[in-house]
């Protein structure tokens, strides 16, 4: 069975929606920049800005004979039901979690900037190359995780903490 490829037209970002207006950078084709394949070598943009279409299927209609509505665009963004596939969601063990909330917690729930060793990594790099994730997975799960890890941290102390203020001033 052969596995069908996506392909990726002209760039559609509109470079001028903040002025409320549309203007396009005229890139015709993705190029993918780098091994993710996910940002565009000719014009920067996210693969997510150009049009995507399935080389096996018939070609799309001219834009010049059935102009766009805002019913069309709201259909074909979302899933209808073809076969495309899910994104495969991020598993972790135990152990990888308890070691990303500690560290995590060590360097503050922020992404310091380092210098790199040489084997081009920082601390960052080295922590998630010993648990075996990648950097970006390890950021997003830290993005993911500082609000529920610092508010159950944050709780207990604050309330340890008032009540310490209420004891001092019972004193006064």
């Amino acid at each position: 069975m052969e596995e069908k490829k996506e392909q990726y037209g002209e760039c559609l970002r509109n470079h001028a929606a903040s002025l409320g207006s549309y203007a396009t950078d005229g890139c015709g084709e993705f190029i993918p920049a780098d091994e993710s394949g996910l940002i565009c070598a000719a014009c920067g943009c996210h693969r997510n800005f150009h049009r995507k279409f399935d080389p096996m299927s018939t070609p799309v209609p001219s834009l010049a004979y059935s102009p766009a509505t805002a019913t069309d665009s709201f259909e074909s963004g979302g899933t209808n039901g073809s076969n495309k596939k899910k994104r495969v969601r991020t598993k972790f063990t135990e152990e990888q979690k308890d070691k990303m909330m500690d560290f995590a917690e060590s360097i503050g729930w922020k992404v310091p900037r380092e210098e790199v060793d040489e084997d081009g990594l920082d601390s960052i790099g080295r922590f998630c190359r010993d648990i075996g994730v990648t950097r970006t997975v390890f950021k997003v799960w830290m993005h993911n995780h500082k609000n529920s890890a610092s508010s159950s941290l944050t709780t207990g102390g604050g309330a340890a903490a008032a009540a310490a203020q209420d004891g001092s001033n019972a004193d006064q």
